[in-house]
């Protein structure tokens, strides 16, 4: 085996194995992550501007009291119990004259309906805008918006995150409430043992490899 060989023997095994370790990494940070979102349900409701004021305020339990402009909006998620639908947004007055966006839940078939200008309290966890690569465009005639987009659907909110609604039903009808927690799939510990088994195979038959030209090299030097 050449320099060039035993130098890609080596780099690939240091990256599978570097990968495996990241997995670990990664299991750790979403075992973590996932027991926080368990445990912040049962945190003490923060009002709006308690909830502005602090850094960490992913997945905060708030409570807000004002109402809705009566606004609907549709964003594409994924299916729910096997059904395509969409999340609904609405837009949310607070009593000192703020404005947020709320998801309210799940509706299947752009028919919900939500009371507007009627005064309410309003029980939520805060949530973080978030547009993926994958996430599909805006189709905006058809009112079915690929993300939660904070300009265009929020009208001037300034609000940095928005509010999942505990419970619909207060002031909404054709609406599921969804999950106060998302299910997080938590697949890391496989994706490491892959990386390591991948690496394992990766050292075993460059090794061969290796053994076999040096000892075909070495019987030829003896003839």
């Amino acid at each position: 085996m050449n320099r060039k060989g035993i130098a890609l023997y080596f780099v690939g095994l240091i990256l599978l194995n570097s990968l495996g370790v990241w997995q670990l990494y990664r299991l750790e940070w979403k075992n973590n992550l996932i027991s926080k979102l368990h445990q912040s349900q049962f945190l003490p409701p923060l009002t709006l501007q308690e909830a502005l004021d602090i850094f960490d305020n992913f997945l905060r339990p708030v409570v807000l009291e004002g109402s809705f402009d009566g606004s609907t909006f549709y964003v594409i998620g994924k299916p729910l119990n096997g059904k395509a639908g969409y999340h609904t947004f609405g837009r949310f007055l607070t009593k000192d004259g703020q404005k947020i966006l709320v998801n309210l839940g799940w509706n299947q078939n752009k028919n919900a309906l939500v009371i507007p200008h009627k005064l309410f309290t309003l029980h939520g966890m805060t949530q973080p805008f978030k547009k993926f690569w994958f996430s599909p465009p805006h189709r905006i005639e058809k009112n079915e918006w690929g993300y939660a987009d904070h300009e265009k659907m929020g009208n001037e909110t300034t609000i940095p995150f928005y509010v999942q609604a505990l419970d619909p039903s207060l002031f909404t009808e054709n609406i599921t409430a969804l999950p106060i927690v998302p299910s997080l799939p938590n697949n890391h510990l496989f994706y490491a043992l892959t990386w390591f088994i991948l690496g394992v195979i990766w050292g075993i038959g460059g090794w061969k490899v290796f053994s076999l030209k040096f000892f075909t090299a070495k019987s030829h030097s003896s003839i």
